[in-house]
């Protein structure tokens, strides 16, 4: 229940690296929704792609709107942020979502025990670890920017208040100078 797209395979080239996507460039692009029925009645539905843009609605005509504003209001949030956007899933296509992956027995048993102890799947805890093991490097990365935006902004502060001190120096001297050669 989506509408047709403008977004070709070219144009989502062009906007790849692009800083300044704008909201309808997004907005038509088409994400998977899942839908799903209530035990107690009504829907949910969800963009996965896009992480908590969730809602719900009473009937099956009422979710797709919902989702739409759903999907509005996330990107509008996330673009006013500047946080990052992923693309629609089915735009990834040199990734599968699938990959091998080596790690010792110890490990294994320990993500094991550790999924088991959640209630999830082996796989499913393991991608949700990895999820939030990415979500806090963003968020590192992030912190590293500001924190070296900080650190030249303390620099500049420093070396403006250091030249004042040596102005206010030289000053003081050039006056204790002069009132030392009208004393003697």
């Amino acid at each position: 229940m989506t509408s047709s797209s403008s977004v070709t395979k070219e144009n989502v080239e062009k906007n790849k690296g692009s800083d300044s996507k704008h909201l309808e460039y997004y907005l038509e692009l088409q994400y998977e929704i899942t839908v799903t029925p209530e035990p107690e009645g009504g829907y949910v539905a969800e963009i996965k792609s896009l992480p908590g843009c969730i809602t719900q609605a009473e009937t099956k005509d009422d979710i797709f709107d919902n989702i739409n504003d759903a999907k509005k209001l996330w990107l509008e949030t996330a673009l006013e942020s500047g946080d990052k956007i992923p693309l629609p899933s089915h735009m990834y296509s040199d990734y599968s979502g699938k990959f091998m992956i080596r790690m010792s027995p110890d490990l294994h048993k320990s993500l094991a025990d550790s999924a088991s102890e959640e209630g999830a799947s082996l796989n499913k805890h393991t991608v949700k670890l990895i999820e939030k093991s990415i979500e806090l490097w963003g968020l590192q990365k992030k912190y590293k920017s500001n924190e070296q935006r900080f650190d030249q902004v303390k620099k500049y502060f420093m070396h403006k208040t250091v030249k004042q001190l040596e102005e206010n120096v030289q000053e003081v001297v050039e006056t204790f100078e002069n009132l030392t050669r009208n004393n003697i």
